[in-house]
């Protein structure tokens, strides 16, 4: 199972020093994570590959403002592979390690706003 990793240097660069800033945008992540991964999975298993592009080209730069750079060029990744006629056979690998990150950027993100709200 690959992990993924919250980038400090990203995050310093979006936010600075602001946790507040940060506890905003993880806390506004959390609830929407379901529906993110619920129109990623809909999307997928519908056959529609434009539907499943527009949500990838839709959520995907939300993980770069979590600081998870590699979540998002794994949602781009898989944007062009749909660019470039893929079904949903050549794209079930993909799919399934990007379902695999989202569910553990669900975790992580909790975990650092409780640090925040530690902090705070």
């Amino acid at each position: 199972m690959k992990t993924i990793q919250i980038s400090r240097p990203v995050l310093q660069s979006l936010y600075g020093d602001s946790t507040e800033s940060m506890a905003e945008v993880f806390s506004q992540f959390l609830s929407s994570h379901s529906e993110i991964r619920e129109n990623l999975v809909s999307s997928y298993h519908s056959g529609s590959i434009e539907l499943f592009k527009k949500f990838l080209h839709f959520h995907g730069p939300s993980f770069m403002y979590l600081g998870m750079p590699a979540v998002s060029d794994c949602f781009k990744s898989l944007e062009e592979q749909c660019k470039h006629g893929a079904d949903n056979s050549s794209l079930s690998h993909g799919f399934n390690l990007l379902i695999q990150f989202v569910d553990q950027s669900r975790q992580m993100i909790a975990n650092e706003l409780a640090c925040f709200r530690k902090t705070a």
